[in-house]
């Protein structure tokens, strides 16, 4: 049986795939199967996996109807046949010792998952790591982790979870991935990977973090994460809802998760409108937006600092002028 199966969801990123498919072909470990799900692409994104798959039968191509991020996944981790399962997305890359260290902690530990940090790749390389020190995790100090997950009261203010969100920064059992993927509702977009994770942590018996990062996310000016999306706020409520139905998660934690995002999505739509009029327009008109308001509006943070505090303000304005100004400032 392969040690790991890579999971590469591919639509439409011709001029960007290469590059992903370089790094993986490059590592030193060379034990693995990538798969490479076609997700209904429409471009020249197939015509080149398919030249790769040709010169290594490693690289695995598999064609599907267009269904979105999380049907990409699914569909992987059902032809998966590693021990463990390594998502990439197709615009991202990974350096060469990736394979080889996941490797190394595996034979040494054997955990269920490893959470590792990753490289964002912009006009500038900034790194971002878990909270917690490096080592193996389990029992009550595993259960530590799993409780603040969503939101980690140890720290001072609104800091998120222990761990970074992201699925493409973990390396989960096949088994136990294959099962909570399934879980994740296709349509959704924004917050899949919180709760995917939120599932997973609730099902190991142990886990690694580690403090090094071999995982590159590229930020492109097209990044669906960094535009106003009119669908984002239907996202994060189809999150918190599914989020709600695990028995671990505190309401509270979801609230925290939603005044965040509601923050984040009233920045986008300021720096996507041209006045104070277009942008009330959106809010006004979106039931989805003043649904994540009024969750919002029920976060009770254990600490503050002033990233909560203006965020805790800002969602009990009532002007919404004065909103507008105040974010056109950050």
């Amino acid at each position: 049986m392969l040690k790991f199966s890579l999971i590469i969801p591919v639509y439409n990123i011709e001029d960007k795939i290469s590059k992903c498919l370089d790094s993986i072909l490059n590592q030193s470990f060379v034990d693995f199967e990538a798969l490479i799900i076609i997700d209904g692409s429409t471009d020249c994104s197939e015509a080149i996996c398919k030249k790769y798959a040709e010169k290594d039968n490693r690289l695995k191509i598999f064609e599907k109807e267009n269904g979105g991020l999380v049907s990409a996944r699914k569909y992987g981790s059902r032809v998966a046949q590693g021990d463990y399962i390594i998502n990439i997305d197709g615009d991202d890359y990974i350096d060469s010792g990736y394979l080889y260290e996941v490797n190394k902690i595996i034979t040494e530990y054997n955990p269920d998952m490893i959470a590792f940090g990753y490289n964002e790749i912009s006009n500038y390389q900034k790194n971002f790591f878990n909270k917690l020190p490096q080592g193996i995790y389990r029992d009550n100090d595993l259960e530590c982790i799993v409780k603040s997950l969503i939101y980690d009261k140890r720290f001072r203010g609104f800091c998120g979870g222990a761990l970074i969100a992201t699925i493409w920064t973990k390396v989960v059992r096949a088994e136990i991935y294959k099962t909570y993927q399934n879980l994740i509702p296709d349509n959704i977009s924004v917050g899949e990977d919180l709760l995917l994770n939120s599932h997973l942590l609730g099902h190991i018996n142990s886990l690694y973090i580690s403090e090094k990062c071999f995982y590159n996310y590229v930020v492109y000016d097209s990044s669906m994460m960094h535009k106003y999306n009119i669908e984002n706020a239907k996202h994060y409520l189809d999150v918190a809802y599914e989020l709600r139905k695990i028995d671990y998660i505190d309401g509270n934690d979801v609230n925290v998760y939603l005044l965040d995002a509601i923050i984040s999505e009233l920045l986008k739509i300021v720096r996507s409108s041209d006045n104070y009029l277009d942008f009330k327009e959106i809010v006004l008109n979106n039931c989805d937006i003043n649904q994540m308001m009024f969750f919002a509006k029920k976060a009770k943070i254990k600490k503050t600092n002033i990233e909560t505090l203006i965020k805790t303000v800002l969602i009990h304005l009532n002007s919404y002028r004065l909103v507008y100004v105040i974010l056109n400032l950050l």
